[in-house]
């Protein structure tokens, strides 16, 4: 008799086990979807954030180009108004300094997105140079003061 009364209670509880089993894949799934939703909403943020920085960093890059480029024309009409005797180095130099300009601006606009910290790396480089580009201009303009 205590064989038969084991067999059925096992039975009951195996299909306990099982059954509840089920009900807890089923919360883990709804789980899992749940946060595939939340992480694809995250990650549509951050890059939305991220294409953003890229756009105002844009920007703020133009303004300084379009201050560099003021003072090299201001350079150059320094030369032809006779303030500064033009020698041949000083215009090569000034028409290096328009052409490295004229570079850091494609660069800016030729630059496709891709991880952040390959565009981190791209700003802090590309700032690096576009304030080089600024001291020298400064020094040029200085001098010729």
């Amino acid at each position: 008799m205590k064989k038969s009364v084991r067999v059925p209670v096992l039975l009951l509880f195996i299909l306990g086990v099982a059954f509840t089993a089920c009900n807890s894949l089923e919360q883990k799934v709804e789980k899992s979807e749940e946060n595939v939703v939340l992480a694809k909403n995250g990650l549509a943020d951050a890059k939305e954030q991220y294409l953003s920085a890229i756009e105002t960093y844009q920007q703020y890059t133009a303004e300084k180009m379009a201050v560099n480029t003021q003072k090299i024309a201001d350079l150059r009409t320094r030369i032809e108004e006779g303030r500064r005797s033009a020698t041949a180095g000083y215009e090569r130099s000034i028409e290096e300094l328009e052409q490295e300009n004229t570079d850091l601006k494609q660069r800016v606009y030729d630059y496709h997105e891709t991880t952040i910290n390959n565009w981190e790396a791209f700003g802090v480089e590309l700032k690096n140079d576009m304030n080089k580009l600024g001291v020298v201009l400064r020094d040029l303009t200085v001098k010729n003061n």
